[in-house]
């Protein structure tokens, strides 16, 4: 028994155009998932980037330090080498003022700088030039002078002058006290 004269058509579950929306919500669910793995994976690399990186500032911050300690102690060393020069310029000026002293009838054989003295060694024709023309500087010059004569033939003579510096006096404790004091 027909009760209609048009065929049925067939009745899906599913509409076409429900079919087209499910496909579509499902590929964008599954992009949204590749999408939030794929940013998952890059979160990573990134975290073990920053963790690289921060071990690099690290070990520069140490050579940084390493670095300015080197430094420190060159500039120390170059204040040294600085102080040395100065006084080797100091020295070499009072050496060539000394020999500039030295008059052209001496002959000096050895000589000996210190801070405290200045020993001389040497040959003279005579005593007076010795006296006349070196003393005379010297003692202008130096505290206490001692000067010993060796004839060593007719107008020659050897010479060694000891010239100290004045030096202050050292004064002991016990020196301040009187034996009732004590």
């Amino acid at each position: 028994m027909l009760y209609s004269f048009v065929k049925p058509r067939k009745k899906y579950m599913v509409h076409q155009d429900t079919k087209v929306w499910l496909v579509f919500a499902f590929l964008m669910v599954g992009l949204m998932f590749s999408l939030e793995m794929m940013l998952d994976i890059q979160k990573s690399k990134l975290k073990e980037l920053v963790t690289y990186n921060k071990n690099v500032i690290k070990k520069y911050n140490l050579k940084i330090n390493d670095k300015k300690e080197d430094l420190s102690i060159l500039r120390k060393q170059l204040n040294v080498v600085e102080i040395l020069y100065e006084n080797n310029l100091a020295k070499k000026d009072s050496i060539k003022n000394l020999f500039s002293l030295i008059p052209n009838g001496i002959r000096l054989t050895y000589v000996y700088a210190s801070k405290e003295k200045l020993i001389i060694k040497g040959f003279t024709s005579t005593k007076d030039i010795y006296n006349y023309r070196l003393a005379i500087h010297l003692r202008s010059i130096f505290y206490k002078t001692n000067v010993n004569f060796v004839k060593i033939r007719d107008n020659l003579y050897s010479f060694r002058t000891i010239n100290s510096y004045e030096s202050s006096p050292i004064v002991k404790s016990s020196d301040f006290y009187s034996g009732s004091d004590k």
